[in-house]
């Protein structure tokens, strides 16, 4: 499933990428204490991307939904499954904070010098993946409901 979310996500990003490379990202957080501006654009720019993440997680469940023509009094029953299935990473309940997703992502851009030529959505999504990996979906989740 990794490999596949990486392979589709190297085939969108350059048509819709404008961000920064892992490397430009890692340059701009890394001056964060001398600079202010630096420290809002960092945290602003990861937060941004995660939230986007969850933006399209969200839409793209609606649809999946939609398009199986759940009854909508059986959305909630199903969208976590289709919500996750998207996301592709599964976060804890009581969330992320701000600190602490800057961290992980940090932490991950130094200790994978070898993918920071790549864009940093593809590597902030990376970082996520492989810190809260999520179990393999039920069937149900792939499948529509009887």
């Amino acid at each position: 499933m990794k490999t596949f979310l990486l392979a589709l996500a190297l085939l969108v990003m350059p048509a819709v990428s404008s961000g920064y490379s892992g490397d430009e990202l890692l340059e701009i957080c890394g001056t964060q204490e001398d600079d202010p501006v630096s420290t809002g654009l960092c945290t602003g720019y990861i937060n941004g991307v995660v939230n986007g993440f969850s933006l399209m997680a969200n839409y793209s469940a609606y649809n999946a939904l939609e398009a199986l023509d759940i009854p909508e009094e059986e959305y909630e029953k199903h969208f976590t499954e289709y919500f996750v299935l998207f996301l592709g990473f599964c976060p804890p309940e009581n969330g992320v904070g701000e600190e602490q997703l800057e961290a992980l992502v940090l932490r991950y851009l130094k200790t994978h010098p070898e993918e920071r030529n790549l864009p940093s959505e593809l590597l902030i999504h990376m970082a996520l993946i492989e810190r809260y990996p999520c179990e393999e979906p039920s069937s149900d989740a792939i499948s529509p409901p009887e």
